[in-house]
């Protein structure tokens, strides 16, 4: 499957004709910014004139926005908004993604639909318990992990916004505000190899890991007391000094 998807997403690298035929219902506009292919556009998230589509350097096409929109932070894949707006599936997308650069169509396992369900399940799953966290950090029950990251850090409101810090209530209240708000058992479960499955203790922060292109990878959490770098969730690793660094500094 991989390298057929790869193979389509590359012959839109620099193609910014194939991109405005694709998503020829958002009206783009061809634009050049940092060496990338970039088409300005409709945002199909919040209806915003300035979004834009790019094919970055790892070939994935992707859609942005900025400010509070939420393609600002976790941008949304060309496969997905095609996939959506034509109500034709994955594959559906991926034929349509091929047939608009005139490339013959070979078509996908249903493992492979299921698998793409499956992970883009999660992805939204994550997106979605970080916003819950993130709020929940000024919540009467993340008030003392508040007090402590004022306290240690000495970060104001906005500063902990920008690092899209949040709160962590500990694994049961995780567990049972999803099987309460109806996700399935399987997903339930990847989302879980994510969390700290002891007592919440001092490890109480989380942020959101992402990919290169803003795509959510996993939680992590960080102990301020002992005021640890982010850390995977249930383990113990360290983490690259690069990617150390971007947390607290």
């Amino acid at each position: 499957m991989d390298h057929d998807i790869n193979r389509i997403y590359s012959m839109y690298d620099g193609n910014a004709g194939a991109l405005a035929a694709v998503l020829s219902d958002l009206v783009p506009v061809e634009k050049n910014r940092k060496g990338e292919s970039i088409l300005e556009l409709k945002c199909p998230a919040c209806g915003g004139e300035d979004a834009w589509v790019c094919v970055p350097f790892d070939k994935i096409p992707v859609i942005r926005h900025r400010g509070s929109c939420p393609l600002a932070s976790t941008p949304l894949p060309l496969v997905d908004y095609i996939a959506e707006r034509d109500g034709q599936g994955y594959g559906g997308a991926l034929k349509t993604l091929s047939e608009s650069i005139g490339q013959e169509y070979v078509p996908i396992h249903k493992d492979d639909e299921r698998d793409y369900l499956r992970d883009r399940s999660v992805r939204d799953l994550l997106v979605r318990l970080d916003n819950v966290f993130r709020a929940k950090l000024f919540c009467p029950e993340g008030a003392e992990a508040l007090a402590n990251l004022r306290r240690i850090k000495g970060y104001i409101e906005e500063e902990i916004m920008q690092r899209e810090i949040g709160y962590f209530p500990g694994y049961q209240k995780m567990h049972q505000e999803l099987e309460g708000q109806g996700y399935a058992p399987w997903v339930i479960e990847r989302v879980s190899k994510w969390v700290y499955e002891q007592p919440c203790g001092d490890y109480c922060l989380t942020r959101l890991q992402r990919d290169d292109r803003g795509m959510p990878l996993a939680l992590w959490g960080c102990s301020l007391k002992t005021e640890d770098a982010f850390l995977p969730f249930g383990e113990n690793k360290e983490l690259p000094p690069k990617t150390k660094n971007e947390f607290f500094c």
